[in-house]
């Protein structure tokens, strides 16, 4: 046996061994196990997934109440989201120096400036394909639609603003801060073949390569002063976009994972593909712990065997029909679930419409629980059915994870991305979704890590606690008073003054005072963090 597979055989057993503690508390408390013998255990196939086991301690800990699990990621979508952008937003700053920009000089080349400052005349800019910054295909559904409402952020989003560029088909369009009015750059949409390549390997001007659609950014020229450099044009152009919000979570997460806005736009089938693609690396990412940046990986790691492209098809054609079918649910496994696009819609839209964050979290309990329902309807059994809503809760916390981070690297972002690649390694160019991953794993890392720290700190682990101090409280309990018959005398001497303790009054003091402090420290941490951004 290989190292490896002692390592995720160990790791396996740990797993069975919590879990079985805590069942046989639960026996030892209520006389009988509460996590139903035929329950899928998914945690058990994703070694190094920590998501997947905190899933699974929060479904044996809750006693498979999906109505309350999905109450807590209603709170944690509608409080947290907003704070997660700006966080990452932050840290997105700083890995961008870190993995491109200190290795450059942080002049920008005056080629790059809408008039180059040495020869006074127009710049040349940076050309990428749009194929290139937009491997969802986003751009080619537009954002006034009903579809694209649900995935453009209005007119202040940059998404949207680069699909007007392409509308506008030559015609140069100022990027400009929604909120500073700063004049970041300028976009300008080529149909006709455009140089995308170079004949150095420093990132010099574009002059080989020719492709047709092409976006050109140039950076504007108050960037050519003495007191700016490229870290500010970072700073600024990161500052002007919103990577993602609550509403745009949801409904893509429902795309994610029912397909109902790529079966209302009849999706082309490489489009979903790459989407599939891209899900299936961030899949393999966190089960064998790549955000460790002690984790190696090889050129194998990026490649599927022919199962694994078979299931990929499989899940495309699927998503394209607006389908899904149950796999992790043993009772209903191999049925198949979908939703209407109207809710989906509405949901998106009520949402919008909030403005108090109690209105928020009532709108989308009853939108989800509605969701829920609805993907059900081909399950029968109630024990079945109630397995079906706790698989959707545990479908969508994982889509919410693969969809952030494709929200954090949509077309408004990739497009520094991959300038900032260009100017390091004179390439603009990627085979495909894998190609791009392989040689951005700096980047990646750092947002995998970062984003399964918020998801697993911050609201997973925080629901475990709460788990865990039910059951511990019911156990004190329990064992305090199934000792009454033990002798007096040894109570007294515990307990000055002779008097009977109330097991109960113990057991919560004794609890509430542990586990209230574990949970205001990750608050108190979290607020930490957000107040540093």
């Amino acid at each position: 046996m290989g190292k490896l597979s002692k390592v995720k055989l160990a790791i396996k057993d740990e797993k069975q061994k919590i879990l079985d503690k805590i069942e046989e508390i639960k026996v030892f408390c209520f006389n009988y196990p509460t996590l139903p013998i035929n329950f899928s255990i998914p945690s058990f196939k994703n070694d190094f997934d920590v998501i997947a086991f905190l899933m699974d301690l929060i479904i044996s800990l809750l006693g498979m109440k999906a109505k309350e699990l999905q109450r807590e990621v209603t709170k944690w979508l509608i409080k947290n989201i907003k704070p997660l952008e700006r966080d990452m937003r932050f840290n997105m700053k700083s890995l961008l120096k870190s993995c491109y920009a200190c290795k450059i000089n942080p002049r920008i080349a005056p080629w790059l400036f809408t008039i180059n400052p040495i020869t006074q005349q127009p710049g040349i800019g940076i050309n990428l394909e749009i194929d290139q910054i937009d491997f969802d295909c986003m751009l080619k559904i537009n954002p006034r639609s009903d579809v694209g409402r649900t995935l453009y952020g209005g007119a202040s989003d940059m998404n949207q603003f680069l699909f007007d560029v392409i509308q506008q088909n030559g015609t140069p369009k100022d990027w400009i801060d929604p909120v500073t009015n700063k004049n970041i750059a300028s976009f300008t949409f080529l149909e006709q073949s455009s140089p995308v390549g170079t004949n150095n390997n420093n990132g010099g001007i574009q002059n080989t390569d020719f492709r047709n659609n092409v976006i050109n950014m140039k950076i504007n020229n108050d960037y050519n002063s003495p007191n700016k450099n490229l870290i500010d044009f970072i700073n600024d152009y990161l500052s002007s976009v919103v990577f993602f919000n609550t509403e745009k979570v949801v409904t893509q997460s429902m795309d994610l994972i029912f397909g109902v806005l790529t079966l209302k736009v009849k999706m082309d089938t490489s489009c979903v593909e790459k989407k599939i693609e891209f899900e299936k690396m961030v899949d393999k990412m966190s089960e064998c712990g790549v955000e460790d940046p002690n984790t190696e990986i090889d050129n194998s790691f990026f490649e599927f065997n022919s199962e694994e492209i078979v299931n990929i098809k499989k899940e495309a054609n699927n998503r394209r029909k607006g389908i899904k079918e149950y796999s992790d649910c043993i009772g209903c496994k191999g049925k198949p679930a979908s939703i209407d696009f109207e809710s989906v819609l509405d949901l998106n839209d009520q949402l919008e419409a909030a403005t108090e964050e109690a209105v928020k979290v009532t709108i989308l309990e009853k939108g989800l629980g509605g969701l829920s329902d609805t993907s059900t309807n081909n399950v029968t059994n109630d024990t079945d059915k109630n397995e079906a809503k706790f698989t959707f809760l545990r479908e969508l916390i994982e889509a919410i994870k693969k969809v952030i981070i494709r929200m954090t690297l949509s077309p408004k972002t990739m497009f520094l991305f991959i300038m900032m690649y260009y100017l390091v390694n004179g390439q603009a160019r990627f085979s495909g979704v894998r190609d791009w991953m392989k040689n951005n794993m700096c980047l990646l890392r750092e947002i995998l890590a970062k984003l399964l720290e918020k998801l697993t700190r911050e609201f997973l682990l925080v629901l475990v606690l709460r788990g865990l101090k039910i059951l511990i409280i019911k156990y004190i309990k329990s064992r305090i008073k199934s000792k009454k018959d033990v002798d007096k005398e040894v109570r007294f001497s515990l307990f000055p003054g002779g008097n009977e303790i109330d097991a109960e009054a113990l057991a919560n003091t004794v609890v509430d005072a542990g586990f209230d402090q574990a949970e205001n420290e990750i608050s108190k941490n979290n607020e930490n963090k957000i107040s540093d951004t």
